[in-house]
C-alpha cells in the first residue's frame, strides 16, 4: 500500500485540523494512531515476508550445491597435501633415484608398456627382460610433489 505524506488543512466547520492521506479523511487523534499502527504492521509484514523469501533462496541454493557436490563427488575432494610432503620429508631419496628406482612385483603381473603402437599389458617378466623400467605409481606421486615443492 501506498503512503501518501500527510497534508493538513483548516476545515471552516470545525476547529480541529483533518488529515488527508490519499482518499481518507482521518479527523481524531486515535484514527491516527491506529492508521500508523496498521502501517507499521502492514510494513513488518512485508519486511518478514522479504526475509523468508531470502532464507528460503539461500536454503534452496544450498540445496542445489550440496545436490550437485553428490552428483560430482570427485570433484569437490580436496587434496592432502601435508601427507605428502611429510612423505618427501621422511625418505632420503632424490629425484634421479626415484625415477630409476624400479617396483619389486611378482612375475605373473601384467603391466602397461607404452610401445610404438600404443599402450600394451606385457607380463613383468617380459617387461624386466627387455630392460624396460617399470614406473610405480607412488613413485610419480612423489615425483610430482618433489617437483612441486622445489
Amino acid at each position: 500500500m501506498a503512503q501518501v505524506p500527510p497534508t493538513t488543512q483548516p476545515t471552516a466547520s470545525s476547529s480541529k485540523s483533518t488529515i488527508l492521506l490519499g482518499s481518507l479523511d482521518i479527523c481524531s487523534l486515535q484514527e491516527q494512531e491506529v492508521y500508523l499502527q496498521e502501517a507499521c504492521k502492514e510494513q513488518e509484514h512485508a519486511d518478514r515476508e522479504k526475509e523468508q523469501a531470502h532464507v528460503l533462496r539461500e536454503q534452496e541454493s544450498e540445496l542445489a550445491k550440496q545436490e550437485e557436490c553428490k552428483k560430482y563427488k570427485n570433484r569437490y575432494v580436496p587434496t592432502p597435501t601435508g601427507l605428502f610432503l611429510h612423505a618427501h620429508s621422511s625418505f632420503p631419496l632424490n629425484m634421479r633415484e626415484a625415477e630409476e628406482e624400479a617396483p619389486n612385483l611378482d612375475d605373473d603381473i601384467l603391466t602397461l608398456v607404452c610401445s610404438e603402437m600404443g599402450p600394451v599389458f606385457q607380463s613383468t617378466a617380459v617387461t624386466k627382460a627387455k630392460d624396460c623400467k617399470v614406473p610405480d605409481e607412488a613413485n610419480h606421486r612423489m615425483l610430482r610433489t618433489m617437483k612441486q615443492v622445489e
